[in-house]
């Protein structure tokens, strides 16, 4: 993004350095907001109706006003791709309680909406795979930010992609008190053993991604038995195939933890067959015949 790009600023689209936020937003204060990370390919949004229920109800979860339809959204998405002349990006929308000087009190002040496009970052580890390190309390070290909401109070995750960064891994997934796994900073984990499809089941940690969701729909329609459980360490380290999945990644192998090598070391068959099937639905989206 630069300073001419164009963002949606509450109920209009204005340049990127024209786009002024009140030092009094309550999501500059406080983090008191959710956002969602939608991804554009050849201009259609991907699973755009699940995203906007999802935030719908992380909205009203949080009694957080939400005044737009979501046929209002998807055609402020459709404008914003436009003017910035994005066909394939990621688009952003984050949604606050707005302006307030009630303390952490909640008024009844209008919140504050932005939507902003930028091109997708190529990542060049598709088919490579990718190295990720384990993280005691990695997702839970500030407890209760997460309880599947995506707030805008992301603190704890980018504790976690820092914990990683820092000791050259591409991902951290967190461990519970109980050390089981949770979730990355911003993905879900999936990891095979014997042909079953296994990911930790959905709890106030885990947030219920939506790639995930497509990821076990996928599953079931090619037969492989899925199981949605607690899982290990010593599972993961174990496992015949990892890969973790985010809207913007998509479905990324891992071939390495905590400098271990999982399975072959390369990307394993049923997550290639994955890939194929994510693929497939993106390349519907503009050929729905």
């Amino acid at each position: 993004m630069n300073d001419n790009s164009i963002v949606f600023l509450n109920s209009e689209f204005v340049p990127l350095n024209e786009a002024k936020i009140s030092v009094m937003d309550r999501g500059f204060l406080y983090g008191d907001g959710i956002f969602e990370t939608l991804r554009a390919y050849d201009g259609k949004i991907f699973k755009l109706q699940e995203h906007l229920e999802r935030m719908r109800r992380t909205a009203s979860a949080l009694q957080l006003p939400f005044p737009q339809t979501q046929m209002e959204l998807a055609n402020i998405i459709a404008i914003l791709l436009e003017k910035n002349d994005l066909q394939d990006a990621i688009v952003r929308i984050t949604l606050t309680r707005g302006v307030s000087d009630h303390g952490i009190l909640i008024g009844d002040n209008p919140p504050t909406l932005v939507l902003f496009a930028r091109p997708v970052s190529e990542i060049a580890f598709h088919e490579t795979g990718v190295s990720v390190v384990l993280v005691a309390d990695g997702i839970s070290a500030l407890p209760g930010m997460t309880q599947g909401i995506k707030s805008c109070n992301f603190l704890s995750n980018i504790i976690l992609r820092e914990y990683a960064r820092q000791r050259g891994a591409f991902e951290g997934i967190g461990l519970d008190a109980k050390e089981r796994l949770t979730e990355g900073s911003i993905s879900n984990v999936f990891l095979v053993k014997e042909g079953i499809l296994k990911t930790p089941g959905l709890n106030a940690f885990i947030l219920p991604g939506i790639t995930r969701q497509t990821v076990l729909e996928i599953a079931e329609g090619l037969d492989i038995e899925t199981m949605e459980t607690e899982l290990t360490a010593e599972l993961l380290y174990d496992a015949d195939e990892v890969f973790i999945v985010n809207t913007g990644w998509e479905i990324m192998p891992v071939v390495e933890a905590d400098g271990k090598r999982i399975g072959s070391g390369a990307q394993g068959p049923l997550t290639r067959g994955i890939r194929e099937g994510y693929r497939k639905i993106i390349e519907g989206l503009n050929n729905p015949c």
